[in-house]
């Protein structure tokens, strides 16, 4: 049995009017209601709550979305920066013994070429001689 404006037991008054004292103070039909707006009040203001609560959440949920993206570019930039310090270390490494093995002929002729010249200067020694 709904009551609306103007149906507070034979009453003509709003639900404002019937929420409001009147000039003696609450009557016993007003008292009746207050519970029933409270409890709308608190609904409305729970519901209020909810979307705040809710779109905090959203907010929260697309922040460590967005962390976890960064994450994985991190992850991925690291792989990438770790394969091309593997292929760099190949490089230097094929450098280092390239570099070692020209300073190696390098000194094996020169080697040669002291030996070439020690013979010549005995060969010069021996024709001076004779």
């Amino acid at each position: 049995m709904g009551m609306g404006a103007g149906q507070f037991h034979g009453s003509d008054q709003s639900v404002v009017g019937a929420l409001s004292p009147g000039i003696d103070g609450p009557t016993p039909k007003t008292m009746k209601h207050i519970p029933l707006a409270l409890i709308a009040l608190s609904t409305i203001l729970l519901a209020g709550c909810n979307k705040q609560k809710i779109a905090i959440d959203e907010h929260k949920e697309a922040t460590l979305d967005a962390i976890d993206d960064r994450k994985l570019k991190v992850d991925a930039q690291a792989k990438q920066a770790t394969t091309q310090a593997d292929v760099n270390a190949v490089i230097d490494k094929a450098n280092i013994e390239a570099d070692r093995t020209t300073d190696q002929a390098r000194l094996d002729a020169d080697k040669k070429q002291a030996e070439a010249d020690a013979l010549a200067a005995k060969a010069r020694v021996d024709a001076e001689n004779k």
